[in-house]
């Protein structure tokens, strides 16, 4: 009789079944094997079984069996690993970075950095594709796995792998959580603002800028927008589009009509402050003015 002993502590829920699932498996398969489990403090010892002198129509040796028995227990425990080793690791590295963060947020950060790891597998990147392979070679040398003790001292660089990725995307996340609540600010902002024009039309110009005219035509004047374009063509630093933001969130129109070509402006910020406020021209004697020089 062979047998193999997989030991765990803690973040243990879905070995168990993984192994029984693997070993009915080999069952089906002609190849009888059994799986039992014993308590003994805090460790979980789960015990799998197999007779190598077993012949079926697909294995024709023993040492078929035996690699087949192998393969299987490699299979359940490198599930286990990426399923819920991964996941409870990133939550204990979260927790200790940011232990304010809420329990959806936790999930949101988690869900982000287990999907970029996913993207990294996919082109080769990750640590995560040797798994498998590392888990058989051990399988093959040893008679026992201790599974936490596995992860922290044969997989510290995939260990390693995920500290990185979690404090990349925990970056990402808070970048784009800052400016979700700016944008929220602007929009707050201008919704609080008496409007000063009902409907307000963004037209080029010869300069590559933009021009201000409301519904019927006429130039829409605003000192502190004048003055403010004075401060910074002094020191050459104009960002037009912050420029139009500024002068949109001043003004307040209740419609915006935007003339500009979306492909060579960034109004990604803008769109989302004015909402459904802003409505693009699909192409008026204007718009085809400009765009044919």
């Amino acid at each position: 009789m062979s047998q193999y002993v997989v030991s765990v502590t803690e973040r243990s829920a879905g070995l168990k079944e993984r192994l029984e699932f693997e070993m009915n498996a080999l069952g089906r398969s002609g190849l009888p094997s059994r799986l039992n489990e014993e308590r003994v403090g805090d460790a979980t010892f789960l015990r799998c079984e197999i007779d190598p002198s077993t012949q079926s129509a697909r294995v024709a040796n023993e040492s078929e069996v035996e690699e087949a028995f192998r393969s299987a227990i490699a299979q359940a425990v490198s599930q286990t690993i990426v399923g819920d080793y991964e996941q409870q690791y990133l939550r204990s590295a979260l927790k200790l970075r940011k232990p304010q963060y809420a329990p959806d947020e936790c999930d949101e950060v988690i869900a982000l950095v287990r999907r970029e790891i996913e993207r990294m597998e996919e082109v080769g990147r990750s640590g995560r594709r040797e798994i498998p392979s590392r888990v058989l070679h051990h399988v093959s040398e040893e008679r026992l796995l201790n599974l936490d003790g596995f992860v922290r001292f044969r997989l510290r660089d995939y260990t390693k792998e995920l500290r990185e990725c979690l404090a990349v995307t925990l970056r990402r996340y808070e970048s784009d959580r800052e400016y979700v609540e700016f944008v929220d600010l602007l929009r707050s902002f201008m919704e609080s603002q008496e409007p000063s024009v009902d409907e307000l039309h963004i037209l080029p110009d010869e300069f590559g800028a933009f021009s201000l005219v409301d519904q019927g035509g006429s130039v829409v004047h605003d000192d502190y927008l004048e003055s403010f374009v004075k401060d910074l063509s002094t020191d050459g630093h104009v960002i037009r589009e912050d420029l139009l933001l500024s002068a949109l969130i001043t003004l307040a129109p209740i419609r915006v009509r935007c003339h500009l070509q979306p492909e060579r402006w960034n109004l990604m910020t803008l769109e989302r402050v004015l909402a459904d406020r802003l409505q693009y021209c699909p192409g008026c004697e204007r718009c085809q003015e400009h765009r044919s020089h």
